[in-house]
């Protein structure tokens, strides 16, 4: 186990990615035409918020999060799901301070433990639960859709159309 991630790409990957440069941009404009469409539909239902943008700020919707604070969240998306939406329940549902093993176990580099072990200082270093409350609360009320920019606008409408039948359809926990 390392504490540090080692992501050098083979010649042919690079080559994929160099090739996949060219089309970046429009894919880039078509998600955030697309995800700024669905939050424009979904954002006054009561109960669910999509991911807020920075002030100056704009989102390209690689993974479309909302969150669901008006609802048992796992049975929103259990129904979204039931009306053939692609979403999931979470994003990584626990904090990676609490499931990695580097920061959870403190194993890094072979036997060291280093940095968690290092002799230049002599505070303790600790990841655990309840180190990010509000994180870790809402990580547990997110959902998350992905959509492809080759999705139509009236497939972001019928994405729409499935979060306003749930929350019409589901009992309010809030």
């Amino acid at each position: 186990t390392l504490l540090g991630l080692n992501y050098r790409p083979s010649e042919l990957t690079a080559a994929v990615a160099r090739a996949q440069l060219r089309k970046v941009g429009g894919v880039v404009r078509a998600m955030t035409r697309l995800g700024d469409r669905l939050t424009a539909l979904i954002r006054d239902i009561d109960g669910v918020s999509p991911c807020p943008v920075t002030p100056g700020g704009e989102h390209s919707y690689w993974l479309y999060a909302f969150r669901v604070t008006g609802y048992d969240p796992q049975e929103f998306v259990k129904a979204l799901k039931a009306e053939g939406i692609p979403v999931n329940w979470g994003y990584t549902i626990t904090p990676i301070y609490t499931c990695a093993d580097a920061l959870a176990e403190k194993r890094t580099f072979g036997g060291t433990s280093y940095p968690f072990a290092s002799p230049y200082t002599d505070r303790p270093i600790e990841y655990k639960p309840g180190l990010c409350p509000v994180a870790e609360r809402e990580l547990l009320e997110t959902g998350t859709l992905r959509f492809y920019e080759n999705w139509t606008e009236a497939d972001i409408d019928d994405v729409a159309a499935a979060f306003c039948k749930v929350a019409a359809g589901l009992p309010k926990t809030r």
